[in-house]
């Protein structure tokens, strides 16, 4: 694999990783724009995804679908996941605080945007 390197607008440095014949790709393993396509020829014409083929049999076989319903209905984590594939899962909110107590820092960060530790900006 041989190593290269690209400089941005900016004066980054950006290491790029080649195979011989192969796709340039980032360190991040990304390919990198103006290569060729991999997939050149796009989605086979007339190929259908899995969702529109199982959307496909619940609407030609209404019973399969209430059959599919009851089954999922008998168990309590398959009853949640069909109630979070209807009406989305219910937010979440995490709590930020420190219950009270100071919330410390690091320097570099105080220094580049000019705060000090004590700063009470409530």
């Amino acid at each position: 694999m041989g190593r290269q390197s690209s400089q941005t607008s900016a004066g980054e440095v950006i290491p790029l990783f080649m195979v011989e014949g192969e796709l340039l790709r980032d360190e991040k393993g990304r390919i990198l724009p103006g290569q060729k396509s991999l997939n050149p020829n796009g989605r086979p014409k007339g190929s259908v995804s899995i969702i529109s083929k199982i959307r496909q049999i619940f609407e030609d076989n209404p019973e399969y679908f209430q059959e599919y319903v009851e089954e999922m209905l008998k168990d309590p984590s398959l009853r949640k996941a069909i109630m979070e594939q209807l009406d989305g899962k219910p937010r979440e909110s995490i709590d930020h605080t420190t219950g009270g107590k100071p919330l410390y820092l690091p320097a570099e960060l105080l220094q580049k945007n000019n705060l000090d530790q004590d700063d009470d900006k409530s």
